[in-house]
């Protein structure tokens, strides 16, 4: 396998899980090893409004870092368009059980934000 090498970024976790009552969760928080440190996240039923995602980011640190963090400022429109993506991929495809992704790297210099490792899984077909 051949990857580009990528630029330090800050990390941002994205997710989705299924509850067996109330369906489709989407999370968001600190990505990398923080979210092992920190658990800062935030979650919602799906589906989200573009609100949920505003809220959902400033219920966790990454509002502060996207405000400035050592200088460099993020582009916290990236996380909320993610956030609503991710909503909309898992409400449209309701066999998908989970979603990973960690770490979106997000860049001060106005590069886009890159998703470096994901993982989706669907419910197995019983055919």
């Amino acid at each position: 396998m051949v990857q580009q090498v990528l630029p330090k970024g800050f990390e941002v976790l994205l997710g989705v899980s299924t509850d067996p009552q109330f369906g489709s969760v989407v999370m968001v928080g600190l990505g990398g090893t923080l979210v092992e440190l920190l658990n800062a996240v935030s979650m919602r039923l799906a589906p989200i409004t573009r609100q949920d995602a505003l809220d959902m980011i400033a219920e966790t640190p990454l509002q502060k870092a996207c405000a400035g963090l050592r200088g460099v400022r993020y582009d916290q429109e990236e996380i909320v368009e993610a956030l609503l993506n991710l909503s909309r991929m898992v409400e449209a495809n309701p066999d998908i059980t989970e979603v990973d992704i960690n770490p979106l790297l997000l860049y001060g210099d106005g590069r886009k934000a890159t998703a470096v490792d994901a993982v989706v899984i669907r419910k197995k077909s019983h055919q």
